[in-house]
């Protein structure tokens, strides 16, 4: 309503901007809450009428008057009704006599001063025209792909010829189906994923629609998530996004780690671009905008290789593709375990030498064994014994049990070398006699062959 107050200034002088000396008067409006008109038919004695469709909180207050073709009042509610049916009977109103009528909302009643109604209040409808039942297929959801949904082209009409000029929908995003007011009215049909309500309107009141409001849901699209190939440490820097397989640059954004050199699992975020996309996780699961990736450089494996030094100590060979990386100390144990400083090795006694790999070497590599195994700790690679002082690359065999590429005194070994040399000694050997009875025969026949000549 509208309301006037009286303010007192306290002021003395006079002026034009007030109603009298010292005062002032103001006038404000509280405008009442509106409910926007919404339309529907509905079959009343064979023919059609209209009512609002409209929030049952509302429907008390909400009242209608009806009107001849010459616009002359029948009544109100039920009167009116009563009063439209008397006069379709006396005209004979039908197929052959179609009328047309105008229905009038208006609110009336306690506490309808502080509501409005917003949008077309008054309706014409014909009567007379045969009814057609129409049924409306919309699909109940649909998923996300870049184009707007629940246009002309995806509304399916049964029981009539229905074309686009012949209805109007109207789409709101929100789930109220009974008050339009509460959702939020779009410009067209949806595009985004999100849940939606579309109200449709027959243009004609010959069609009776079995249903003409419908809730309908555009899906998130689902998102596989980037996989990333295995890559093992070698010294340069990788890039995450160099290693992924379905990275979508338009669709998703990636940050946190997304490069590193050091062997190690690393963390990085993907967030999708916007509430159309949802991930599609391993387990099923969905809605999730964000998904942390976890990513490795695994470490760079050492197999295990020795080689005995001219001293018998052993080393450990490393390739030379990871050489500058590769930091290797050595500890010696003598044969009852206790630790002995290299400078402190004394010739001729047994000893066992373990690698074990650096502090910054073991974060990037690990020992493997012949097998391809993990050795039991990873950063450790354990020799065998060996004489220190004793050349394992010695004829004689003398030397570390573990030489490695050096060379070895493995008992057996020494068998076959000794058959070996023995059985070459004896080609040699039998070799050497023929030989000599080959030049015997040729000399006594050259001397044969002498005395014959003589004679």
């Amino acid at each position: 309503g509208t309301y006037t107050a009286t303010v007192d200034t306290g002021l003395d002088y006079d002026t034009s901007l007030f109603e009298a000396p010292g005062t002032l008067q103001l006038t404000w409006e509280i405008v009442g809450k509106s409910i926007r008109t919404k339309w529907k038919s509905k079959v009343h004695n064979d023919y059609f009428v209209v009512e609002l469709n409209i929030d049952p909180a509302y429907a008390g207050m909400v009242h209608y008057r009806y009107y001849d073709a010459s616009n002359n009042l029948l009544g109100s509610d039920a009167a009116g009704l009563a009063a439209m049916d008397q006069m379709i009977a006396a005209l004979g109103i039908g197929p052959s006599n179609p009328q047309n009528f105008t229905i009038e909302a208006y609110l009336d009643g306690a506490d309808s001063g502080n509501y409005r109604l917003v949008g077309d209040v008054r309706k014409t409808v014909t009567v007379g025209l045969p009814l057609t039942q129409v049924r409306v297929d919309v699909a109940g959801s649909v998923t996300y792909d870049g184009t707007a949904h629940y246009g002309d082209n995806e509304l399916t009409f049964t029981g009539a010829n229905i074309r686009p000029s012949d209805y109007t929908a109207t789409y709101y995003a929100g789930t109220d189906l009974a008050d339009m007011s509460k959702n939020t009215k779009l410009d067209g049909a949806p595009k985004d994923a999100g849940k939606y309500v579309i109200a449709i309107e027959m243009q004609g009141t010959s069609y009776l629609l079995s249903q003409d409001v419908f809730a309908v849901e555009i899906l998130p699209k689902q998102v596989a998530v980037p996989t990333f190939k295995a890559v093992t440490f070698n010294g340069t820097e990788y890039r995450l996004l160099d290693l992924l397989t379905g990275f979508d640059a338009d669709v998703m954004t990636m940050d946190d780690v997304t490069a590193a050199t050091n062997a190690g699992t690393y963390r990085a975020t993907l967030t999708l671009s916007s509430k159309n996309y949802v991930w599609a996780t391993a387990d099923g699961a969905t809605g999730l905008q964000e998904y942390e990736l976890s990513w490795t450089i695994a470490k760079a494996q050492l197999k295990e290789q020795w080689v005995g030094q001219a001293d018998g100590k052993q080393t450990f060979v490393v390739s030379d593709k990871y050489a500058d990386y590769v930091q290797i100390v050595y500890e010696y144990y003598d044969a009852d375990g206790n630790p002995v400083a290299e400078s402190d090795l004394v010739a001729g006694q047994t000893y066992k030498v373990v690698a074990k790999l650096g502090a910054a070497s073991a974060e990037n590599f690990e020992f493997i064994d012949a097998n391809g195994d993990v050795t039991t700790v990873p950063s450790q690679s354990e020799a065998k014994q060996f004489v220190f002082g004793n050349d394992p690359n010695n004829s004689d065999g003398s030397g570390n049990d573990n030489s490695g590429i050096g060379g070895t005194s493995e008992p057996w070994f020494k068998v076959v070398m000794i058959i070996i040399a023995s059985l070459l000694g004896g080609i040699f050997v039998l070799l050497f006699v023929i030989v000599l009875q080959v030049e015997c025969i040729r000399a006594i026949r050259k001397r044969r062959e002498a005395r014959e000549q003589q004679q």
